[in-house]
């Protein structure tokens, strides 16, 4: 030939060659070329490329990739990415992900994760992005997994220690023994019981000496009943509000 032709972009030739070849995937070049160039990071190419593609978000590759690799399960990336980042705690994501998802409620995750954990029974979370479970007050209990929030515990039941799956029975200290809801502890009397130093439930009856079950000599048929609240009947008396004993009056109608 009279004269020499340049090569077509994506394609390059040594000197004197008779065809042009083309650039093998994962580099390029421009139309003249005598050799081809590796594609950046964060870009590829298949063979005979006249120029690089950015790989979608998602996806990543290093220099000279003829194609872009998927990110794993718990990283992601944007447009053009040379690697895949973490998900930050309190967020996941599956395979080829462009942005991480924030866990649900009642759900937790660390750094990197593919899934948010549900929090166990014992534990809660009420809000969304969170890193970590928290356990139940005294008094709640979550009985599931993956709770956003703890239920108070029910009247006759009650919860000393945080982080629960369910109360404990009031009846378990004792028959006469019963809480309000949401107790930590079994802070009332059954009706006939009175509760005489904030942990010890008393029989009614003994308040009086000689009280029988028509005349007790005190009202406790509601259950709630205190030491210092104690309601005697007409014609009783006791010296003091805290005192554990009651008397019937000598002379009943001079007892006020």
């Amino acid at each position: 030939a009279a004269t020499c032709s340049d090569c077509d972009a994506g394609k390059h030739s040594d000197e004197k060659a008779a065809v042009c070849t083309n650039c093998d995937g994962g580099t390029y070049s421009d139309a003249g070329s005598q050799t081809c160039s590796d594609c950046s990071g964060g870009k590829y190419s298949s063979a005979g490329a006249a120029s690089c593609s950015s790989c979608e978000a998602g996806k990543y590759s290093s220099v000279g990739s003829s194609t872009c690799s998927r990110c794993l399960a718990g990283t992601f990336s944007n447009t053009s990415a040379t690697d895949c980042a973490e998900c930050a705690a309190g967020t996941w994501s599956s395979t080829a992900a462009h942005d991480c998802t924030a866990c649900e409620t009642g759900k937790a995750s660390s750094t990197g994760a593919s899934e948010c954990s549900e929090c166990p029974a014992g534990l809660y979370q009420d809000k969304e992005g969170a890193h970590e479970c928290f356990n139940c007050t005294i008094g709640k209990y979550s009985a599931n997994p993956g709770e956003a929030s703890c239920e108070e515990c029910a009247e006759g039941k009650y919860a000393d220690v945080r982080g629960l799956d369910e109360c404990f029975e009031c009846v378990l200290e004792g028959e006469e023994y019963w809480s309000s809801e949401g107790s930590a502890s079994c802070d009332l009397c059954v009706r006939g019981y009175y509760m005489a130093d904030g942990e010890t439930c008393v029989n009614c009856f003994d308040v009086v000496e000689d009280s029988t079950k028509d005349d007790p000599g005190v009202d406790c048929d509601q259950p709630g009943n205190t030491l210092d609240g104690l309601v005697l009947e007409d014609g009783y008396y006791r010296f003091k509000k805290d005192s554990t004993d009651a008397y019937r009056c000598p002379h009943p109608f001079n007892c006020v």
